[in-house]
């Protein structure tokens, strides 16, 4: 299991080299939250607040761009099992896109998710691998930064759930990305966003990302 998760984030690092590496990448570093909510068919509803590191490799090529985001996350769950547990969620997501013009840009990817549940004894833990396709909506705003809404819908590919039975739904997501820059280059973000996955039951997800690209 393990070396299929590595094999999975070190694939989908090479597949976006070829993209990112024609000229500079930018490297963005930052501070990640969520608030997740589950609501399983038939179990017992449960909710989480999680918190770490997101990092971000972005490299724009004229129209094109390629996007690979990495976070890892920690914190506790309640009333799962009717207990607390501790709980760690982290993911691999690469995003490819064109830009259609100053306003619109179109992408797809691929991705691969850990969501894992310890309490006591009990351990369960979710693996997705998933394809998001979006919409993205945004513009600059001169010297000062940019802004841009995304429109995503996940689709899901494969899940494993162990103990338990396996996904088969997928999941959409509304995100607010502001940037600001200043020393020239530098940019400091700031991204809230809202994912509902729909499977065996309902996971709705508040998030929000800070942070720098350099």
């Amino acid at each position: 299991m393990l070396g299929r998760r590595i094999g999975w984030v070190l694939g989908l690092a090479l597949w976006g080299l070829p993209v990112l590496a024609w000229a500079d990448i930018e490297v963005g570093l930052g501070y990640q939250y969520q608030q997740l909510e589950y609501s399983p068919v038939g179990g017992l509803e449960a909710s989480s607040g999680l918190h770490g590191l997101t990092l971000r490799f972005r490299e724009p090529i004229d129209e094109w761009y390629g996007d690979l985001k990495l976070f890892y996350l920690t914190g506790s769950a309640d009333d799962v099992v009717s207990a607390s547990g501790d709980e760690t969620d982290w993911a691999a997501e690469y995003r490819f896109g064109r830009s259609l013009n100053h306003w619109f840009s179109l992408y797809t990817g691929v991705a691969y998710r850990d969501w894992t549940t310890e309490d006591g004894g009990f351990e369960r833990e979710r693996t997705y691998i998933y394809s998001p396709v979006g919409l993205g909506v945004g513009h600059p705003m001169g010297g000062m930064g940019s802004w841009r809404l995304g429109l995503e819908y996940g689709l899901l590919w494969e899940s494993d759930i162990e103990p338990g039975t396996d996904d088969d739904g997928d999941y959409w997501q509304l995100e607010f990305e502001f940037q600001w820059t200043f020393a020239g280059r530098n940019t400091v973000f700031a991204a809230p966003y809202v994912r509902q996955w729909s499977d065996t039951g309902d996971t709705t997800t508040f998030g929000l990302a800070l942070g720098m690209v350099f």
